[in-house]
C-alpha cells in the first residue's frame, strides 16, 4: 500500500517537471505599462509562430484582461505580471496582479443573469467569448486570472 502510493507521488512529481515553464513578463498596471506588455507579449516569436486566428483570439483576450485588470484601483504603483506557455494543445494565460474586491467569474455570472448589457460587462463578456477557459483566484495577496486557449489539431506541436 506504500509502495504504491509512493510511486504515485514520484510519477505526479515527474509530470510537474516536465511541463515547460512559462515566460514572464511584468508592467505597471497603467495604460503605457499594459501597452508595453501586450507589445511585448505579440513581439514573442513562439506567439508570432500561431495560426492567425489563435493570435487574433489571444490579442483580445490579452487586451481585454488588461483592461480588465486596469480598473483595479488598488493595483495602482504595482505590477502586473503575464505569464504563459503553450503546452499539450493548449496556449495557457496567467496574469498575476493585486488584488480586487471584484472576481471575474461572479461578476460574469451577474451580467448573464441579467439583460441589461451594461457597457462595462462588455469587455468581460468578449473575454469569456474568446476563450476556451476562464478562471479567477484570489489567495495569497493577489488575483490570478488564468485564460487558456485551444490550439487546433495542427499546432499542437508549438511549444514554449
Amino acid at each position: 500500500m506504500t509502495t504504491g502510493g509512493l510511486i504515485a507521488l514520484m510519477v505526479a512529481i515527474v509530470l510537474v517537471l516536465k511541463q515547460p515553464r512559462m515566460k514572464r513578463l511584468k508592467a505597471a498596471a497603467d495604460e503605457e505599462g499594459l501597452k508595453t506588455l501586450a507589445e511585448q507579449f505579440n513581439a514573442d516569436p513562439v506567439v508570432g509562430a500561431l495560426p492567425a486566428d489563435v493570435r487574433a483570439r489571444l490579442g483580445i483576450a490579452v487586451e481585454e484582461a488588461c483592461n480588465f485588470l486596469r480598473q483595479n484601483e488598488s493595483a495602482a504603483g504595482k505590477p502586473i505580471e503575464l505569464r504563459y506557455r503553450s503546452h499539450l494543445g493548449k496556449f495557457e494565460l496567467e496574469f498575476v496582479s493585486a488584488p480586487m474586491e471584484a472576481n471575474v467569474e461572479e461578476l460574469l455570472e451577474i451580467s448573464q443573469l441579467t439583460s441589461t448589457g451594461a457597457e462595462s460587462d462588455t469587455g468581460l463578456r468578449t473575454l469569456k467569448a474568446v476563450t476556451d477557459e476562464l478562471r479567477h483566484q484570489q489567495f495569497h495577496g493577489a488575483d490570478y486570472l488564468s485564460i487558456t486557449l485551444q490550439l487546433p489539431a495542427a499546432d499542437q506541436k508549438v511549444a514554449v
